[in-house]
């Protein structure tokens, strides 16, 4: 488990660009369900729902990673 956190926590621009299509993918599920609001479509708004809550499950990890990477890196930064 440490080993896997150290990987994704060395990795800052890949974690970024995770965390941006994330972003973008969450805003297009917002767009869905703005359309089914406006034409009242039951199964639509469900996929915008569905849409939004993977994009946050896919930037979980990446939002985590830059986090700790920039807890360590200002830590790092101190010391020397």
């Amino acid at each position: 488990m440490v080993s896997l956190i150290q990987y994704f926590t060395q990795q800052p621009k890949q974690r970024w660009r995770q965390l941006q299509w994330a972003i973008g993918a969450f805003f297009i599920g917002v767009l869905i369900v703005y359309l089914a609001a406006t034409f009242e479509w039951q199964w639509l708004f469900y996929i915008g729902a569905g849409v939004m809550g993977l994009a946050v499950l896919y930037a979980l990890p990446a939002y985590l990673a830059l986090i700790i990477w920039r807890i360590y890196s200002s830590r790092n930064n101190r010391r020397s």
